[in-house]
């Protein structure tokens, strides 16, 4: 008489090697996304940033009359991460001689560099022209 053995595989260690193979499979696309939202999100902070400096330059051009006043309130209130060589600024005046209640507009834009090495999220990203523009009264 033959005897049959039977094997005890269990399919605990199959298993294990599927989960393996699925982890490696998603985890890049897990990590794309994720560096994905810390790097919009840091887009969003830099938008914030840009929009207060320029509150503050509009501040100064409502009570000063110089452009060179205006540029350096905005410049001193950015943060020191800003790299000033991608950030340009502009005052659109009313009319040429500052009059108490006339417009000033004051516009910053800064071009944003991605904090990530990953190619997908640098390629959306890199080199986004954030805006942002203030209106105020001379007074």
């Amino acid at each position: 008489m033959e005897h049959i053995r039977l094997s005890r595989h269990s399919g605990a260690s199959c298993e294990r090697g599927q989960n393996l193979i699925e982890f490696a499979i998603v985890l890049p696309v897990l990590l794309l996304v994720l560096m994905g939202i810390i790097d919009f999100g840091f887009m969003l902070k830099t938008q914030t940033d840009l929009s207060r400096a320029n509150m503050a330059g509009a501040r100064s051009a409502a009570f000063s009359a110089s452009d060179d006043d205006v540029n350096t309130s905005i410049l001193l209130s950015v943060p020191s991460s800003f790299d000033t060589s991608r950030m340009s600024i502009s005052l659109t005046r009313e009319s040429q001689s500052p009059e108490r209640g006339t417009e000033v507009t004051v516009t910053a834009t800064y071009i944003y560099k991605s904090i990530t090495p990953l190619p997908f999220v640098s390629d959306i990203l890199d080199g986004k022209q954030l805006t942002s523009s203030t209106t105020v009264r001379v007074e």
